[in-house]
């Protein structure tokens, strides 16, 4: 037995964690319960259990073979498991009753009927289980599909099972789970207190403006409260009386803050506190998180478009006198394919899209595509003297001049013209530089 020697038919246990536990038993042995014929969910179980038969990470043995009961639902084990006779199994050792949406990675030693999950009983009362075939040393398992390390900490191997994952509303709003791909597996977004998964990451680089924090909730909170500076240390021991690093307060369902404008090229840290003043450990102080800002400002960012870019860049559509038409283009676009369009595709520079410009002049007096800014109006801002375009042509293209034109919302636009007449045949992509003064002269 562990925590409960046998649970009856009509208990439920949920939301229990059991961490670093040493259980030692013959039969029946489990972390939370030795035999249950009632609920558990939402639980875990971390550590070491030893004993002789029907031995499991979180159950000994589960239901009965005439009985609706025992039913065991998002759960898990990481617990290492031993046993000297039948069913022993990373989460259940021997299994009659229904197991659902749970998984263990914990190394499993059976003499006879060692599973990776389940030791042993009704593969059919196993849905939608998985376990680590890696550090568990199993490859088989009565129930549940065993997976590789890489696999077991990839959100789509328990989406495509139906597991409810914070922030995706396909399999349910309950937002039972929550994963930081590639370095854990899934854990119960209860036992998470902090504020989690920031965006900016931490420690990211070259980020752009504008800035808008992002960020998962912790599981106990009841509203956040924001803190930002320059000073690393100051943010960490800033408190809601720290003027200029205390931002307010947000209720629970707001996990962004929008941070307006910053300086170029400088580091920032932030923290997210999650409090609830109903329950008796009601704070929980956020760790510290960093990025840093790019050395330029952004104009135009494309990854932000959906495939109906011609709603943010007005082309030639309808306009007889202009002969241009945009669309956009991915890495790997059919609707883009050479060998059917006959012309270059060079596919993106530094990101997922591309904005594909096409000109006729044959019959249109020019082809211009407009777009009119909300963020940055000022581009002198932060000593800024410099507008960088990249483009890519095709040596089929007829040569026209090309130009880019800034106009205020009245007055008449400044054009500069780019000095290779033939710049649209260039088959490869290519900065254009334009020195701000140009506008201005």
């Amino acid at each position: 037995m562990g925590l409960i020697g046998h649970l009856g038919r009509d208990a439920i246990i949920t939301n229990i964690g059991l961490k670093d536990v040493s259980i030692e038993g013959t039969d029946n042995v489990g972390s939370l319960v030795g035999r249950n014929n009632g609920t558990i969910s939402n639980s875990y179980s971390t550590g070491t259990i030893t004993g002789e038969e029907d031995v499991g990470g979180l159950v000994g043995s589960n239901g009965m073979w005439d009985l609706d009961c025992g039913h065991v639902t998002h759960c898990y084990s990481t617990a290492t498991i031993s046993g000297t006779e039948r069913a022993v199994g990373g989460l259940v050792g021997f299994n009659f009753g229904n197991v659902s949406q749970c998984y263990s990675t914990g190394k499993v030693n059976g003499s006879r009927q060692g599973g990776g999950i389940i030791g042993s009983g009704w593969t059919s009362y196993v849905t939608d289980c998985f376990w680590d075939i890696e550090t568990s040393g199993q490859t088989i398992s009565d129930g549940g599909t065993g997976k590789t390390t890489v696999e077991m900490q990839i959100a789509s191997t328990f989406l495509e099972a139906s597991w409810d994952f914070v922030d995706e509303t396909a399999n349910g709003t309950k937002d039972i789970w929550w994963i930081l791909e590639g370095q854990s597996y899934p854990r119960l977004w209860w036992q998470y207190d902090l504020a989690f998964s920031p965006y900016p990451q931490n420690g990211a680089i070259d980020v752009i403006q504008p800035i808008i924090l992002n960020w998962l909730r912790g599981g106990s909170g009841l509203y956040h409260e924001v803190y930002f500076g320059e000073d690393e240390e100051a943010v960490a021991n800033a408190t809601t009386k720290s003027k200029g690093i205390y931002r307010g307060q947000l209720p629970v369902e707001v996990t962004t803050y929008d941070l307006g404008k910053l300086e170029l090229y400088k580091t920032y840290y932030w923290r997210i506190d999650e409090v609830n003043e109903a329950d008796l450990n009601n704070f929980w102080k956020g760790n510290i998180w960093s990025f840093t800002t790019s050395n330029f400002l952004v104009v135009d960012n494309i990854e932000g478009y959906n495939e109906r870019i011609f709603d943010f860049w007005i082309d030639g559509w309808g306009t007889p006198t202009n002969g241009s038409t945009v669309s956009i283009l991915g890495d790997i676009d059919p609707y883009f394919n050479p060998d059917l369009w006959g012309f270059n595709v060079p596919g993106v520079h530094g990101g997922e899209w591309s904005m594909a410009y096409f000109y006729d002049n044959t019959t249109a007096k020019y082809s211009e595509a407009m777009m009119t800014l909300v963020w940055p109006r000022n581009w002198t801002q932060d000593g800024v003297g410099v507008l960088s375009l990249w483009f890519n042509g095709d040596p089929n293209n007829v040569p026209e001049p090309m130009y880019v034109a800034l106009a205020n919302v009245n007055g008449p636009p400044a054009m500069v013209y780019h000095d290779n007449p033939d710049v649209a045949q260039i088959e490869e992509w290519t900065e254009w530089r334009i020195d701000l003064h140009q506008f201005a002269d």
